[in-house]
């Protein structure tokens, strides 16, 4: 009886202590994986850049008369990326030969002649296009300018972690002489039909004032013309001198 006794209160003891520790294992293991979650989803916007798309090319490889050259840098982040992975582009244009210079494209925090500098933020499922022009600035017909790009990419917020490319060259040709003011002044139609239109209205204007003008002039004229004639007529029947019938006789 009294071994019984005993291997009831054992059986009954661990009865009791066995689900309290199974509770404890399943909160010891939640927390674990929460913990690992958490520390994916911060690790997942750091480290190289995954880009789908990163490209320099030429839209217009060629100076005209009408259009000057166009280098265009491309970025498009991988779209499998978390919306919150936004990515820094740091871009550089420039060139070295004389007789060219930039003028047109992008916004940049820095232009010169030679040498135009931005940086950029695009962000997953964006694609960011960034354009800058080059025009003759003393070149001409059959010169070349070397367009050098040289780029630095990043997850926001991690630069220690970026990727840079330098050196990426693109050949411009020239086939007529272009500065920025020339290209301006030819290419906006709008512009110059609106100033034709204001001229139009301007010498309208200034021909009917002329004509009104013109107009009251000869009506008055033509009333002198006829006071005279009838000063002369009188004189005449009088046989008085004109000055004097107009004086009085004084």
């Amino acid at each position: 009886m009294a071994i019984s006794i005993v291997g009831l209160l054992v059986v009954s003891l661990f009865a009791l202590t066995a689900p309290v520790a199974a509770q404890s294992n399943t909160t010891a293991t939640n927390t674990a994986t929460a913990t690992d979650s958490a520390t994916t989803a911060a690790g997942e916007c750091t480290g190289t850049p995954e880009m789908s798309r990163r490209s320099i090319a030429l839209l217009d490889d060629t100076i005209t008369a009408e259009t000057g050259g166009t280098v265009e840098a491309n970025f498009r982040p991988e779209p499998t990326l978390p919306e919150e992975c936004t990515i820094v582009v740091d871009l550089e244009f420039s060139f070295a030969q004389s007789g060219f210079q930039f003028g047109g494209g992008t916004n940049w925090d820095q232009a010169t002649t030679n040498l135009v500098v931005g940086q950029f933020e695009v962000r997953p499922g964006e694609v960011r296009d960034i354009r800058a022009q080059i025009f003759t600035n003393g070149a001409e017909p059959g010169d070349q300018v070397t367009m050098v790009a040289d780029y630095e990419l990043w997850y926001k917020g991690d630069r220690d972690n970026s990727v840079a490319v330098t050196g990426v060259r693109r050949t411009i040709d020239v086939e007529a002489v272009n500065t920025p003011a020339q290209t301006a002044s030819g290419g906006d139609s709008a512009s110059q039909d609106t100033v034709a239109q204001t001229q139009a209205a301007t010498d309208g204007e200034s021909s009917g004032l002329l004509g009104t003008i013109s107009e009251n002039l000869g009506a008055v004229g033509l009333l002198m013309v006829f006071a005279l004639g009838l000063v002369s007529t009188v004189g005449l029947i009088y046989r008085e001198p004109i000055i004097n019938l107009i004086t009085g006789g004084n």
